[in-house]
């Protein structure tokens, strides 16, 4: 029965279930509202077929049947925004793969059941249901969870018992009184990875959960002080630490469940303070069974390093690392005291748009005091003309020519094939963190930065996500993480400033210094990749406010509109403040290792990850008022100069002498074997690319050089380009390839092919020799989006 109510709108959908006929689902708004705005966003789907577009952002909802909510569009998650109470009485919400939802209450009862990858700032009540949270990382921030009486359970799909333990249960209250193990519910192991929160029901009243003692032996005749697996740890015991009563040694780290008592404390030999559901409880890289703490090194197997500390010895390197290259991780003295690195990567930045490098219209002091402090290049290259291709080539180290996908719209750019830049360096005994725009592997893909050697990732993954800068959402360690941001449909961002509290660029440099400020004492890899300069044209407020960016002081000549992003009507005052905001960043970042006594140890080097924009995209703000690429033919996507080369930038004090120019080519290909150098590592056979660190050092004796470099740019037409010296061949298609002297025609104005067959011939064998055909792209995975707009 339906009943109408003031002020509310029922919505009765019929539904076809399989082997069922049809029937109603019904959600009945009794909050305040206009009767029409009910929905926004995204889509309401029947199962079965049926749909009505829209989010319920403010109302009360009630459902009672099955129902599916998914995204504006098929592969585009779902995210669902209360500001009010959803009540799941009986009836069954399933979020699309990489959805969930955020704000508001939700309730479950009458078997009611929700299932999300995540659900942030929420309070969530469970009487009689089961909430399922698929996804890793934090499928709760900032959320409660109120469990009551007996007929509840939670299942964590994307997380270890460890990890929920650890993670959620002071997040958890039952019947009013915080989650504990074996006291007011059970915590298992599901089998798969994941682990059960259900409520303790002991009815035989031994002190042992019924649904445990069934897990384990099948019935309910098993005893509270009962010792199965003679690990010294009775049955009640094993139930509170959620270890296995039928395994001495549940996590296989070689150390019994009785000694691992997952306090974080060492206590003595029996009671080790480890955890007994993690093998590696430091995550240093050793078993906590060879880490006996006695600070005497005998062997691999008694490494003599403390359980409960990534790094004994204090010299800023974890104990797994130094065990692998063969030094004693029990001596500081025996492991050379290594760099932080922090590499900082702007988009779509052209050669020019910095000060040091001829910037006329603003100055950007910090990045410039990289130079002043250290070495500026003139003839460094990015990785390809585009995006994904040329950080593919940065976190690989082979060129665009060798790289698995060259088209800069393919949802993966790298495979297991090859090493990362962050895998070279957690080898090393590093914490990693990748902060801004990935975009060389999506969720689903095995090639996320979690995926591929980062410990922490807080951005975008999609080249297309990285389109909006003031996005609803990023990702968080492969987990949505609300912005805060209200956008419009398909993701685009609002014209009115309220929607807009976040920026992206903001978030990424906030999330980077709390990195620098929790592994400061470590050895630490930061990859800072800011979505600024790209499109779309829109600068935070704080920072448009300031004096700077008086609109008097920027004369505006259009309207930059794209119809896919924002309209900005002040492109060239917005344009200058978002290069403000790097230089802003770069600021924080300097400030930041200086507030620890980092600076000296620390290499800090900054670039772009290809030319500036033309313009033909965004008009004459970014590429002609600007001046984007100063003197250099072309821009962005192109194969000439103004696409390829970039400002790079590197800082080292102590290490860099101060002051230095090079005029050494050198590319994105680089950054790998310039690691390894650093870390005394050989690099993997198949780099492309050599260290660049004698030339950092001014040991220029040492420095080993190109014979060639080469890119290969694929959109539509397949282009390739090719420096060998003093000479540069561009080959856009099925053109002939035209040659320039570099040296007395850095513009590339004099195509003088025709003056040198043999050397263009030549330029042609080396294209035929360094490109490789694509490898078949693998197509997302059903927990892939697929972003709006994406290029």
């Amino acid at each position: 029965m339906i009943k109408k109510v003031s002020k509310s709108l029922l919505c009765i959908f019929s539904m076809s279930l399989l082997g069922q006929q049809a029937m109603a689902a019904v959600l009945e708004w009794t909050g305040a509202g206009d009767n029409i705005s009910l929905f926004q966003e995204a889509n309401w789907e029947i199962q079965g077929g049926g749909a009505v577009a829209g989010n319920p952002l403010a109302p009360n909802v009630v459902i009672n049947d099955p129902l599916i909510f998914t995204g504006i569009a098929s592969n585009v998650s779902s995210q669902l925004k209360l500001a009010s109470t959803l009540e799941i009485k009986g009836g069954e919400l399933t979020m699309t793969a990489s959805g969930g939802m955020s704000g508001g209450r939700v309730s479950l009862s009458n078997d009611g059941k929700l299932s999300t990858d995540w659900a942030n700032q929420m309070e969530l009540s469970l009487g009689h249901g089961t909430l399922t949270l698929r996804g890793a990382g934090s499928p709760l921030t900032g959320s409660v969870i109120a469990c009551q009486g007996s007929q509840w359970e939670i299942h964590f799909t994307g997380k270890s018992l460890a990890a929920v333990r650890n993670d959620h249960l002071a997040q958890i209250t039952v019947d009013g009184q915080p989650a504990a193990s074996g006291v007011n519910m059970s915590l298992s192991d599901d089998g798969s990875g994941g682990a059960w929160l259900r409520p303790l029901v002991d009815s035989d009243a031994d002190g042992l959960a019924d649904q445990w003692e069934l897990e384990h032996f099948g019935n309910l005749d098993a005893k509270p002080d009962e010792d199965p697996d003679g690990d010294l740890l009775d049955n009640i015991g094993e139930q509170q630490r959620g270890t296995n009563p039928n395994k001495k040694d549940t996590d296989g780290d070689g150390l019994t469940d009785q000694v691992e008592s997952g306090t974080g404390v060492w206590v003595g030999l029996l009671d080790r303070g480890t955890d007994a559901l993690n093998p590696d409880s430091d995550r240093d890289g050793l078993l906590d069974g060879v880490e006996s703490r006695t600070g005497v090194w005998v062997s691999g197997l008694d490494t003599g390093t403390d359980p409960l500390m990534f790094n004994s010895d204090g010299d800023r390197i974890g104990d797994g690392a130094e065990a692998a290259r063969g030094s004693n991780p029990n001596d500081p003295s025996s492991q050379p005291d290594l760099p932080n690195v922090i590499f900082i990567m702007a988009d779509d930045l052209g050669y020019n748009h910095l000060s040091v490098y001829g910037q006329q219209r603003l100055q950007t002091p910090h990045i410039d005091s990289l130079a002043s402090a250290g070495i500026r290049f003139n003839h460094a290259y990015a990785g390809c003309t585009v995006c994904g291709p040329s950080r593919s080539s940065l976190m690989t180290g082979i060129h665009s020519g060798h790289i698995p996908y060259k088209p800069n719209g393919a949802h993966v750019d790298i495979t297991d094939r090859t090493k990362t830049v962050a895998e070279v360096f957690k080898q090393a005994g590093y914490m990693t963190g990748m902060f801004g725009k990935w975009g060389i592997g999506g969720l689903g893909s095995g090639q996320t930065p979690l995926d591929r050697g980062f410990d922490r990732f807080y951005g975008m993954l999609d080249q297309g996500h990285g389109h909006r800068h003031f996005p609803s959402y990023l990702i968080e360690d492969n987990v949505k993480s609300p912005l805060g941001n209200t956008v419009l449909s398909g993701g685009n961002t609002s014209s009115n400033a309220a929607d807009r509290v976040k920026h992206t660029h903001d978030a990424f440099t906030d999330q980077a210094l709390q990195f620098i400020d929790q592994h400061h004492e470590q050895a630490f890899f930061c990859y800072l990749a800011f979505t600024l300069p790209h499109t779309e044209i829109v600068a935070s407020d704080e920072v448009l406010n300031s004096p700077e960016f008086d609109p008097s002081l920027w004369p505006e000549t259009y309207t930059a509109n794209t119809s896919v992003h924002l309209s900005q009507s002040q492109p060239r005052r917005n344009f200058g403040a978002e290069i403000r905001m790097i230089d802003n960043s770069v600021g924080a970042v300097i400030a930041k290792l200086e507030e620890h006594n980092l600076t000296d140890n620390t290499l800090l080097i900054f670039t772009s990850d290809n030319g500036g924009q033309l313009k033909r995209v965004w008009g004459s703000a970014p590429s002609d008022y600007f001046n984007a690429n100063g003197h250099l033919r072309g821009g962005k996507e192109d194969s000439y100069e103004g696409g390829l080369r970039v400002p790079m930038l590197a800082s080292w004090p102590g290490t860099i002498p101060a002051g230095r120019v090079s005029d050494l080519p050198t590319y994105f290909a680089d950054f790998l074997p310039t690691v390894t150098d650093i870390l005394g590592v050989e690099p993997p056979r198949y780099v492309d690319g050599f260290s660049i660190l004698p030339t950092m050092k001014g040991a220029l004796e040492k420095q080993k050089k190109h014979a060639y470099l080469f890119w290969s740019h694929q959109r539509g037409s397949l282009d390739h380009a090719v420096r060998a010296g003093k000479w540069k061949a561009v080959k856009r298609g099925g053109n002939a390839i035209e040659l320039f002297d570099l040296d007395a025609d850095p513009s590339e104005t004099s195509n003088v092919a025709s003056s040198y067959p043999e050397l263009v011939a030549e330029m042609q064998r080396i294209m035929d020799r360094e490109y490789q055909p694509d490898l078949p792209e693998t197509a997302p995975s059903s927990a892939s989006p697929v972003y709006p707009n994406h290029p």
